[in-house]
């Protein structure tokens, strides 16, 4: 979050950085001085209007530019004799920059625009992905599955495309006995038959 200006007339705030780098202490923030007198309270952070261009995502915590331009809703708040008037545009630097995770320290409260959200924020671009831990045996069983089912496919398709090729040459000669024209309702006109072949079937 870009600094814009604090309950602190300067628009100075302290921010504590430990669950970023582990420093306890607190480190000195402060809006840039056009920007500070313009947004002290709700009210004029809710007025507020700009627009900031800065560089893309990136990991390195202390590291920011950009700038921002904005037209002041009381220009007679900028106090400074560079300021003509108009719209203003002000450089942005890591002294402007709130980053996610850190903690505001002695300072009632403080007003801002984010310019990095979800995954494109600075500690979630310094959060590496987390590996999957499996132990030598699972890594082990799960490849002999894999192989094992592999070998089942392979030997199916060669069943099935050997078998058929067998019959196509030999099934006249070598299975007469089998009733290969007979009709199919002939099983289904008798009742105890097909309870006799169902019960058959269960059982094996």
């Amino acid at each position: 979050m870009v600094l814009l200006g604090s309950n602190d007339p300067q628009g100075i705030c302290f921010v504590e950085t430990k669950n970023l780098d582990g420093e306890t202490n607190m480190k000195h923030k402060a809006a840039h001085k056009w920007t500070a007198p313009c947004v002290q309270t709700d009210a004029d952070a809710a007025a507020f209007s700009g627009r900031i261009a800065c560089q893309g995502p990136n990991e390195y915590l202390y590291k920011f530019e950009g700038n921002l331009s904005f037209k002041p809703a009381d220009p007679r708040a900028i106090d400074d004799d560079a300021y003509k008037g108009g719209p203003a545009q002000v450089p942005l630097d890591a002294n402007q920059m709130l980053l996610r995770g850190s903690s505001l320290r002695n300072t009632e409260c403080a007003f801002g625009a984010v310019v990095y959200t979800g995954h494109e924020s600075k500690i979630m671009k310094n959060s590496p992905s987390s590996r999957s831990k499996r132990s030598k045996i699972e890594l082990k069983t799960n490849t002999l599955i894999v192989l094992t089912f592999a070998f089942q496919v392979a030997t199916c398709l060669f069943a099935s495309v050997y078998s058929a090729i067998w019959n196509n040459a030999y099934k006249s000669e070598t299975e007469s006995y089998l009733a290969w024209d007979v009709r199919s309702d002939a099983v289904s006109d008798s009742v105890f038959l097909t309870f006799l072949v169902s019960l058959g079937t269960w059982l094996l």
